[in-house]
């Protein structure tokens, strides 16, 4: 590797070390849903959101309009059967949207948890909450150089993050960012609790 390659990578991994120390200082909220899909009709099945502290704000099920088809139940394990006396997503629209509306939210690939929130939020007619999203995923690809995205499990192992009994859910999901971001921002390893 030429010397100017290593001073850039160099360059960039301090850039991001300030971007999650500035993301830190601006008291985010972590969030990560579970869905019915990837397509453009997928609802919310789970939704969970973190202060920076790690303090669980929200952490619930949501029954959605549509059933969750079989294969995506065996990816996070939420069952139809799970969801059948959760709240709808109108009624946990009316409790989140408060504090999302106008704060920092930090998520592992941000594009898709916005993108399904909007969706949720279309199919109640509901106003999609404005807020200031910020992809953890990308800012860990940067930081670390790669040419493609890194599973969050992944990238969890790689900056020394670990909840125990982690689980593919939204819960565990959002500590896991906020760990990576901690890390990154601090070079300290993390252990978070549910």
């Amino acid at each position: 590797m030429l010397i100017e390659e290593w001073i850039q990578k160099e360059l960039l991994s301090f850039d991001m070390s300030d971007t999650c120390c500035k993301w830190l200082a601006a008291d985010p909220l972590f969030l990560d849903t579970e869905t019915t899909g990837l397509n453009e009709n997928a609802e919310i099945v789970e939704l969970a959101v973190v202060n920076v502290r790690g303090e669980v704000l929200v952490d619930t099920l949501i029954k959605p309009v549509n059933p969750i088809p079989e294969e995506v139940s065996l990816l996070h394990g939420i069952t139809n059967e799970m969801v059948d006396d959760a709240p709808c997503w109108r009624d946990v629209y009316l409790e989140v949207v408060p504090f999302l509306t106008g704060r920092l939210i930090l998520s592992y690939n941000a594009a898709f948890d916005s993108r399904i929130i909007d969706q949720s939020c279309r199919l109640y007619r509901l106003p999609p909450p404005s807020a200031d999203w910020r992809c953890v995923m990308q800012m860990y690809k940067d930081h670390t150089h790669n040419h493609k995205f890194v599973k969050l499990s992944s990238a969890a192992a790689d900056c020394q993050v670990t909840v125990p009994n982690q689980i593919h859910r939204a819960l565990a999901d959002t500590l896991l960012c906020l760990g990576i971001v901690r890390y990154i921002g601090t070079g300290t390893a993390q252990t978070l609790t549910m």
